[in-house]
């Protein structure tokens, strides 16, 4: 082999190394994640810092989903959910269970996908008790205007602690807008799981 060749393996395998990051807790401004608490034992914000890498959003993605799974089981809960704030800022929640309370509706992926984004209720998961239609879109929750998925969690997460029981909604129905009160509902198998994270350990060692 050259010495051209050689060194032009040795810089693309010196690459693909470094291109991997170091999964770990930091409370300072070194690579890894830091977290924030927020209100409560189960709740707090994550923070990815990857200065040296030019990492993908996937990347980032996977390794702000395993830094909120890891940190939740060291706070002696097992199942977790992931509000993605920013491409580096992600919420953290947890849960005793694979049950919480919510919405218990699913959103149409394509419109949540849009900028805007919009949040047009595809189902409602059989909910026994709702005054949300198929095709409704919820523009607000509690007076506050949705600006992502992660926002949409965060304010239901925090109605949830407080053992409150609904909702007000703002929405928008065919060429209508209205104000209704929608009840939370228990959302069965709507966490992630130990499963998950030795999943999320694979992707980010």
């Amino acid at each position: 082999m050259s010495k051209f060749y050689l060194i032009l393996f040795s810089a693309i395998l010196f690459s693909s190394c470094t291109s991997i990051p170091i999964f770990q807790k930091t409370t300072d401004n070194n690579e890894g994640y830091k977290v924030q608490d927020l209100d409560s034992k189960n709740n707090f914000r994550v923070t990815i810092q990857l200065p040296s890498i030019p990492s993908s959003d996937k990347l980032v993605r996977y390794y702000g989903f395993r830094a909120v799974g890891e940190e939740c089981l060291a706070r002696g809960f097992h199942f977790f959910d992931v509000g993605e704030l920013t491409t580096h800022i992600f919420e953290g929640f947890c849960f005793t269970s694979s049950t919480r309370k919510s919405l218990a509706a699913t959103f149409d992926k394509k419109e949540l996908q849009k900028n805007p984004i919009h949040f047009i209720v595809e189902s409602l998961n059989k909910k026994s008790r709702s005054q949300l239609k198929i095709n409704d879109e919820i523009l607000m929750v509690n007076e506050k205007p949705l600006a992502s998925v992660g926002q949409l969690k965060s304010l239901i997460f925090a109605e949830a602690e407080n053992k409150k029981t609904s909702v007000d909604l703002k929405i928008r129905r065919k060429n209508s807008e209205l104000n209704i009160t929608e009840l939370l509902a228990d959302f069965k198998n709507s966490t992630y799981g130990q499963g998950d994270l030795e999943d999320l350990r694979l992707k980010i060692k």
